[in-house]
């Protein structure tokens, strides 16, 4: 037996139509999988999400102070501005 990897677009209607009719034929044996998606290294996991809600609720929150500009305060903060 032998294994070939069909890639196509899902959303095109003449691929779509293709794929069903190989499917009809009763020869082929059809495996659908998903994508593979890249993690977003920005994202957060729940726990530390309610972490920092959990802390900022206590008020240990950075605060801008009077003098201070918005670059100065990202950069106190630890950004690179």
């Amino acid at each position: 037996m032998a294994t070939a990897t069909i890639s196509y677009d899902g959303r095109n209607k003449t691929a779509r139509s293709i794929m069903q009719m190989l499917h009809s034929l009763d020869i082929f044996t059809v495996t659908e999988s998903q994508p593979q998606r890249k993690k977003d290294p920005t994202l957060m996991t729940k726990e530390e999400f309610f972490a920092r809600v959990d802390e900022a609720a206590k008020g240990a929150c950075a605060a801008m102070r009077p003098e201070e500009d918005l670059t100065t305060f990202l950069r106190r903060q630890g950004y690179a501005i």
